[in-house]
């Protein structure tokens, strides 16, 4: 299997894991008992997130050349 990575995925899972952090500091400062949450270990796009923008980047490039040889 091809791990990707990228810009928006990592800052997208950054900003999860900021979420969950910032609610552990929370339960931890009132003195409640820390939840059990697993966060991404891998960060980038979705396999489906990947050929999406494939087939939309082979439709764009083929409009470009369509038009600009005219």
């Amino acid at each position: 299997m091809v791990i990707l990575y990228d810009a928006a995925g990592v800052r997208r899972q950054a900003g999860e894991h900021a979420r969950v952090i910032n609610a552990i500091i929370e339960d931890l400062s009132h003195g409640h008992p820390l939840k059990e949450e697993n966060l991404k270990e891998l960060l980038g796009h979705t396999p489906g997130e990947v050929a999406i923008g494939v087939l939309v980047g082979v439709v764009m490039a083929v409009c470009v050349v369509t038009l600009m040889g005219r």
